[in-house]
């Protein structure tokens, strides 16, 4: 009782101190300001929306420069970019039909050009062409593209088929009619799961699930490939980050620096401040003996963070799901168990306290070393320094640490171990979950057993 007496006491003096309210606005402004780039600034993937020209702005432009010029060629070039901008406006930038627009009907609307430009009839054989694609899109029969997609790629491999009839063995030919067989086999992915071709999530996941086993250069790339599999699937854009649950799912990247910087102010000075001013001398003369007094102040630390967490995540929760909605929250975390060989889907919330409990370990050793400066330091502006740099240290140190072996036994490698939830491994790295645990466990004792030999030997009394 005595123990939870002294926490209770150090959480009221963090909590009676105005910078502790001014400290929860700064946050909340930053939640908020995170949600609201993402509606309005942040595309799917995190990088910044470039403000769109209308179609009609990039025609009138195109138009100018049409009009300004007497040189054939450039007026085919303007003229052609204007019919394929409307045509493709007809059905929808983003739609299948605009992507054939741009891949196989602009070269015939620029001859169907070059002919109006030079006084003569197109040829019939190019208008017939055309026209035949006019009445695909609009009969929205997609499949029928890729059928001659398919044909098309057919007649390649038997031309090659003949060259090795004909000719001597080349292993190249092998090679094509290997890759021509698989972009077939894509092709026929694409029907069976219905994914014509745009520019959304699904096209991007179809390109990635072309890959059968026998493919995987390394576990990433198998990963990448069953996880594509489900998207294809389900339909269910697992990778966006600009919504609710793309947020939490990206939790401490978004607001993890943000969470130690307003710990370690808020707790950076739990012992230097009440050795300077002098009222740990009213603690030391009760009858709780020192290491209760530290232990206390080692755990209203853990509290903190704890609370911090959590005030953050129901902050993001709040106004996230009022700016982004809650809809995406239905969707599941999904991710490929390296150690199961399977694509596994998780409730939302259950992945965030995995997920945390990985963290746990980082902010337990952050906690440690701002505890062990307090004693051997009376600088808060070190220690808040300090705290920070090591945090910010992680992802760096990881990515030297195959260059520069002694970052191996460097903390800030291996302290946050949710780098290997799911059996996830660090490629081109000897980083491990065993490695990292006992390096982790290593300084935790090396920190936390002279911070409480120091400040039970320490003469405070007269400091």
């Amino acid at each position: 009782m005595k123990l939870i007496n002294l926490i209770i006491n150090e959480i009221t003096k963090i909590v009676k101190k105005p910078s502790f309210y001014v400290l929860l606005l700064i946050l909340l402004l930053f939640v908020f300001g995170t949600n609201y780039l993402y509606k309005y600034k942040l595309g799917e993937d995190g990088s910044i929306k470039e403000t769109p020209i209308s179609i009609g702005e990039e025609i009138s432009k195109l138009e100018i420069e049409m009009n300004k010029t007497n040189d054939i060629d450039k007026k085919v070039y303007n003229k052609t970019s204007i019919d394929v901008l409307k045509l493709s406006d007809r059905y929808g930038i983003n739609s299948w039909q605009s992507y054939y627009i741009n891949k196989k009907v602009s070269n015939l609307i620029k001859e169907i050009n070059y002919a109006y430009y030079e006084n003569r009839e197109a040829d019939k054989s190019i208008i017939d062409e055309y026209d035949r694609y006019i009445n695909i899109f609009d009969s929205g029969n997609w499949k029928q593209l890729i059928y001659d997609e398919i044909d098309n790629i057919k007649e390649e491999i038997s031309i090659y088929e003949k060259e090795k009839i004909n000719g001597s063995y080349d292993e190249n030919i092998d090679k094509m009619i290997n890759i021509k067989n698989q972009m077939i086999s894509v092709l026929e992915k694409r029907m069976e799961y219905d994914v014509p071709y745009n520019n959304g999530y699904l096209n991007d996941a179809m390109n990635i699930y072309q890959y059968n086993e026998t493919n995987f250069a390394d576990k990433e790339t198998q990963s990448e490939y069953y996880l594509s599999e489900y998207i294809v699937k389900s339909r269910e854009n697992i990778n966006r980050v600009n919504d609710e649950r793309g947020i939490i799912v990206n939790f401490y990247k978004e607001y993890g620096l943000i969470i130690v910087i307003i710990f370690t102010v808020l707790t950076s000075g739990i012992v230097v401040d009440e050795v300077n001013k002098g009222t740990i001398k009213q603690l030391l003369v009760t009858p709780n003996k020192r290491y209760k007094i530290l232990l206390s102040k080692y755990l209203t630390g853990i509290i903190i963070i704890l609370f911090l967490i959590l005030i953050t995540f129901l902050m993001q929760l709040l106004i996230g799901g009022t700016m982004l909605s809650f809809r995406s929250l239905r969707i599941p975390f999904v991710y490929y168990d390296f150690n199961l060989k399977h694509v596994v889907t998780m409730n939302i919330f259950k992945y965030f306290i995995i997920l945390t409990l990985y963290k746990m370990p980082m902010f337990i050793i952050l906690n440690t070393v701002l505890l062990f400066l307090n004693v051997f330091t009376n600088n808060k502006v070190i220690t808040t320094i300090l705290v920070i740099v090591l945090y910010a240290s992680n992802t760096m140190s990881i990515a030297l640490s195959n260059d520069f072996n002694a970052l191996v036994y460097y903390i800030g490698t291996h302290f946050d171990l949710s780098i290997y939830r799911f059996g996830m491994i660090i490629e081109n790295t000897d980083l491990n979950l065993l490695l990292s645990s006992f390096v982790v466990i290593a300084y935790f004792i090396v920190l936390i057993v002279p911070t409480f030999v120091i400040f039970n030997k320490k003469d405070i009394k007269n400091t």
